[in-house]
């Protein structure tokens, strides 16, 4: 049987190394404990960056969309004030034709 040896190197007794086992392993325990608490701390913590990363995500997105309406409404409102001044140049030319036949220079 192996011999145990505490602090200072005391011999320990057979119910005294049941005892240091168990300690031991209790500390083991604690320390396994603590360290997933950690783990899970720190995953918690990284989901809730995450989430928030996603929220910012989303609404950024949402803006985009709002603006990318709004930038589209707006060219067509200037297409269609485009399409209007080269409506009235097309008349303005055939007025302009109609009456230089009028007045004899066709």
């Amino acid at each position: 049987m192996t011999s145990l040896t505490g602090k200072g190197g005391i011999p320990i007794s057979d119910g005294g190394k049941k005892m240091y086992k168990r300690s031991i392993q209790k500390a083991k325990e604690t320390t396994t404990l603590k360290r997933r608490k950690t783990v899970m701390r720190n995953k918690i913590g990284q989901k809730k960056l995450m989430r928030e990363s996603l929220k910012t995500t989303k609404r950024d997105a949402a803006e985009g969309k709002s603006r990318y309406r709004l930038l589209k409404m707006m060219r067509n409102e200037l297409r269609d004030e485009v399409n209007g001044v080269i409506n009235d140049f097309v008349r303005l030319r055939a007025l302009e034709t109609l009456v230089m036949q009028e007045l004899g220079f066709f």
